[in-house]
């Protein structure tokens, strides 16, 4: 390239990104005023609440446009600086969500815009998600499985009068507190006992996703009253949750937590993979509980015979038969596409997720990336229990030429990269996705 062409070359970037600049003032400020309240939470914390500090490569997306605003730049000169943040387009194979992900040779932490609007609602979330990047690093590994049980009554049950024991006790004296602790933790292991598999289930989201939320809310700058209003918040919000099966966790995480905070012990030394949170707190506040806790149980929840949570549980539950019914024969009654899943990525709502016992989990609004392209779902998919497949319905006269790229119906859209075709399955009105 001779020297006349470089500069032609070098003019027309700068005009490209005057542009750019332009058209993404408003998001460039906005994105260097959150940079600047995350990097100043994590300096005030200087890494003390897990030995780290959690501000690091951080990215804001938009999910209309895909536009990105980085904290810095990434290790292949994707981004281009303007006004001292750094700003692409996120490739279409990448999923946009509230996430921690690894991207052009670094870690990012992503978080979705628009943030909220309330300061300490906004500074938890990224928190929450700065802790994502680090958790490996502190011995926390990801861990992204549904809990299924907790979409059963009597598991809706217990977990919400566990959250209420759990919140008196944080309003209460010393002696009051261990008793409702203690009440908690014996309606949380008569749940064990109803559902074996779900000590582990439930022990790894809490050490993802509870510590994540316990981190955004202890670092969000909120003052004890704010965090306490915050928790009381969650808890008279929580039957407007579709689901606790992946959402559950942002409760009781922060709950157990700030329990923790209060017994005096430094109990965030020694966490790993393999730690329960409710045995920590059991043994920090002295707490002995038999192995036999039917019988206590059952005095609590007879304490609550009349409140409005068994009152709601119930009605719930009624209704949730006619929606399982119903989901299962879209998925298993009716003609369907079944695509692997290989290497996927997902974009998700944690909390309007349903389980179909002994099948897997329908996700209301899901995109997944994979080896095979892009799926966009915007009524119902069905991701099998362990996460080998997902199945998507069909319409009745679904009749789809199997070389095509795009393909669309009223529940989803999926656009499949070369080499991949759509062919018959078992059934004559049902589909693979093969190579």
């Amino acid at each position: 390239m001779s020297g006349r062409e470089m500069i032609f070359v070098l003019f027309f970037l700068m005009i490209i990104s005057n542009i750019c600049a332009q058209n993404n003032l408003k998001e460039i400020s906005e994105a260097a005023k959150y940079f600047k309240e995350a990097k100043s939470l994590s300096n005030a914390d200087n890494g003390e609440l897990w030995g780290v500090k959690l501000y690091g490569p951080m990215m804001l997306a938009y999910p209309e446009t895909r536009l990105i605003i980085a904290n810095e730049p990434d290790n292949e000169n994707f981004l281009e600086e303007i006004n001292g943040v750094f700003v692409g387009i996120l490739p279409d194979e990448l999923n946009i969500a509230n996430t921690a992900f690894d991207w052009k040779g670094k870690k990012w932490t992503m978080v979705m815009m628009p943030l909220p609007e309330d300061q300490f609602i906004r500074n938890s979330l990224i928190m929450h998600e700065l802790f994502h990047r680090i958790q490996n690093d502190i011995n926390i590994p990801l861990y992204n499985y549904t809990c299924d049980h907790l979409d059963k009554k009597e598991g809706r049950i217990l977990l919400r009068l566990e959250w209420e024991e759990l919140f008196s006790a944080l309003n209460s004296g010393n002696d009051e507190r261990v008793k409702h602790i203690r009440s908690a933790i014996i309606l949380n292991k008569y749940r064990m006992k109803l559902f074996p598999e779900a000590d582990s289930l439930e022990s790894r989201m809490l050490l993802n996703e509870g510590l994540a939320e316990y981190t955004g809310i202890k670092l969000s700058g909120a003052p004890e009253s704010v965090v306490n209003n915050i928790l009381s918040d969650k808890i008279k919000h929580a039957e407007m949750m579709p689901s606790f099966v992946r959402s559950f966790a942002y409760i009781s995480g922060p709950l157990y937590s700030f329990l923790l905070d209060k017994s005096g012990i430094y109990w965030r030394t020694n966490i790993n993979e393999t730690s329960r949170i409710t045995e920590i707190i059991r043994s920090a506040f002295e707490i002995i509980i038999t192995d036999d806790v039917h019988d206590e149980a059952q005095l609590i929840l007879n304490d609550y015979k009349d409140s409005d949570i068994l009152i709601f549980e119930e009605n719930r539950a009624q209704k949730q038969i006619e929606k399982l019914e119903y989901l299962k024969e879209k998925f298993l009654g009716k003609p369907v596409l079944v695509l692997p899943l290989q290497n996927m990525s997902m974009q998700f709502n944690p909390s309007n997720l349903v389980s179909i016992e002994n099948v897997g989990t329908v996700y209301p609004n899901i995109r997944i990336t994979d080896n095979w392209g892009i799926l966009d779902v915007t009524n119902g998919a069905l991701v099998s229990s362990d996460f080998r497949k997902v199945i998507i319905s069909l319409p009745d006269d679904f009749n789809q030429a199997v070389d095509l790229k795009r393909i669309e119906t009223d529940d989803w859209v999926l656009e499949l990269k070369d080499g991949w075709l759509l062919k018959p399955g078992e059934s004559d009105k049902n589909y693979i996705l093969s190579k």
